[in-house]
């Protein structure tokens, strides 16, 4: 596991590098930086979750979660905008239901996986959010599947 993060991180180093070539500028952007923010804490998460799943059952860890994560969402959306930037109608209303039933799910199902296995072996299946993710645009949103998406 350590070799696989080092391997990770002297590839992206590589690629931030290569990027960079003698310019003055920042070897990432503010935008990877927090991918790579985003990520550390994501394993955290999976850790605290695993240690978590031992003591409290998983629909309380996940509502647990889940309010915790909306408050601070909804501070830091409301200090960037206004508390209510948005005008909500039924449709508007049946599709933030749609996504937080399936965020719910998602969630649900995860910390029952990291619940019975452990963190290292099932952290891996991550890394098919995306796959899935391009496969469901070009489903639902008539996205095409060029070569170069395909190939990435």
């Amino acid at each position: 596991m350590a070799l696989g993060l080092l391997v990770g991180f002297t590839g992206l180093l590589v690629l931030g590098l290569a990027k960079h070539r003698g310019g003055s500028g920042p070897i990432f952007s503010i935008g990877e930086v927090l991918l790579m923010c985003a990520s550390f804490f994501n394993a955290c998460a999976n850790l605290l979750s695993r240690r978590a799943a031992g003591a409290y059952s998983i629909p309380y860890i996940n509502g647990y979660q889940m309010v915790l994560g909306g408050i601070l969402l909804c501070a830091i959306s409301s200090w960037k905008s206004s508390l209510f930037p948005f005008l909500f109608d039924w449709p508007s209303m049946l599709m933030l239901l749609h996504l937080a039933v399936v965020s719910a799910v998602g969630f649900m199902l995860w910390n029952n996986v990291m619940k019975y296995n452990q963190v290292g072996s099932v952290s891996m299946y991550l890394f098919l959010i995306p796959v899935f993710g391009v496969f469901q645009s070009a489903i639902f949103l008539s996205e095409p599947l060029t070569l170069a998406v395909l190939a990435l």
